[in-house]
């Protein structure tokens, strides 16, 4: 999952919600977000963390050769952290019905 696939989430979301911004100013609208739905706006950071924490993970190229079991260990860790993110996401967009037809394409 990249940051362009996140910021593109925002700005479903953003539109869904009637909040006009654009990519140069995503933390604007993820504020114009919590406005709104302040429990969306954590598990849009909770996720964006999770990539984030993830890609940096996979990118540890000393950790991955001298101690690539700990590296593995901990990018399993953290792909099923980035995974329970985006689960809780998808579920609670599609529950509230927030961008659905963005949200079923993560």
């Amino acid at each position: 999952m990249s940051e362009i696939v996140f910021s593109e989430i925002v700005q479903a979301v953003c539109r869904h919600f009637g909040i006009v911004c654009d990519y140069a100013k995503q933390k604007i609208c993820i504020e114009q977000i919590g406005l709104r739905d302040s429990n969306l706006v954590y598990l849009l950071t909770d996720w964006q963390q999770a990539q984030s924490t993830a890609r940096f993970l996979l990118s540890d190229f000393e950790l991955c050769h001298k101690m690539p079991d700990i590296w593995k260990a901990h990018c399993e860790q953290s792909q099923a952290t980035l995974d329970a993110a985006r689960a809780k996401l998808v579920s609670y967009c599609l529950e509230n019905k927030i961008a659905t037809r963005e949200i079923m394409q993560l």
